[in-house]
């Protein structure tokens, strides 16, 4: 198994085992991220679905699967502040836009919200962590699979 590495030619990228894999502690893993969500938790799973989709009688000689792992929410408490303030602002401020208010009072507690939603919010958006491109070899359990179809492609 290789990993992909966009910056350095497909020669040099650098072969990656099993135990690398697992202490990455991927969440899902797909061949593309698409709106259909990602639904495969072991590289395993993802490998099988890209080999169902092929064309009956095809098989690739590669396939490429990429990792995912949950996006770190990162929000602060002087934006949330920005945000409220703005909205009351075009609702009850200055109609000149002049802001002569101060901050500091309401910072704990904008901050203390900011890390409220932090803990607390179950999002969902994802970031590629790794890319990975495999042969049969790479993965026993879809040899037999893999090998079938590329000895049926070969009889076409």
């Amino acid at each position: 198994m290789k990993r992909k590495i966009e910056r350095l030619p497909e020669s040099e990228w650098p072969e990656i085992g099993w135990a690398e894999i697992e202490k990455l502690g991927i969440d899902y893993w797909a061949e593309e991220y698409d709106d259909g969500g990602l639904s495969h938790v072991e590289i395993e799973e993802a490998l099988i679905d890209v080999l169902d989709n092929c064309e009956d009688g095809e098989a690739p000689e590669e396939i490429v699967v990429t990792g995912y792992e949950r996006a770190t929410i990162t929000l602060s408490g002087a934006r949330i502040l920005d945000w409220v303030l703005e909205y009351v602002d075009e609702r009850y401020g200055d109609p000149d836009g002049a802001r002569e208010q101060d901050t500091a009072a309401m910072m704990p507690a904008a901050d203390a919200l900011a890390a409220s939603i932090v803990e607390h919010y179950d999002g969902w958006a994802c970031d590629s962590v790794i890319t990975v491109v495999c042969g049969p070899e790479d993965f026993p359990c879809l040899k037999k699979e893999w090998a079938d179809r590329l000895e049926e492609e070969s009889k076409q």
